[in-house]
């Protein structure tokens, strides 16, 4: 899927979540975002400046098992970083992890779980392009999985977590 493809995607989920979004590579490396957003935290901003995912709040994602789940991680705020809550939909294709949609929770918002009751009702979009390494793993909003790895990653079809 070319560039423009994938903005127009992150701009639509967007737009029908109402939350603002990001799509990041393995590495941390901003691929696109979405302009809708009604407040960005500070790490937000700074991570849409740099394009690139700093050391400390990789370190706390990760700390929350982003980089072995295969469905979404609620990755609670941290006010030492200046950063929200968010959820961490882990993008699969054919097994293998090939990056992260963050979704964000509002700064009003005590819970994710308005995150994670929307997110089944963009599957379609997020899994409708054909050639897209936008395929996510969606599941039921109560369920989540940890554990830290660092690169592309074969995950089992029936994973027990």
């Amino acid at each position: 899927m070319q560039q423009q493809g994938v903005e127009q995607l992150v701009e639509q989920v967007a737009q029908k979540l109402g939350r603002g979004l990001s799509l990041e590579d393995l590495d941390g490396l901003l691929l696109a975002y979405s302009s809708n957003q009604s407040h960005a935290d500070r790490v937000r901003v700074n991570f849409l400046l740099s394009k690139k995912v700093p050391a400390d709040v990789s370190a706390w994602q990760l700390s929350h098992g982003i980089a072995t789940a295969v469905r979404p991680v609620v990755v609670p705020a941290n006010p030492d970083l200046g950063m929200l809550g968010r959820v961490c939909v882990p993008l699969m294709v054919r097994g293998f992890r090939v990056g992260y949609l963050w979704v964000q929770q509002d700064s009003a918002e005590e819970s994710p779980t308005p995150i994670l009751t929307q997110l089944p009702g963009v599957n379609h979009e997020l899994g409708c392009c054909p050639g897209s390494c936008l395929t996510p793993t969606l599941p039921n909003p109560n369920s989540g999985a940890a554990g830290s790895v660092s690169s592309w990653r074969r995950v089992p079809a029936n994973p027990t977590r």
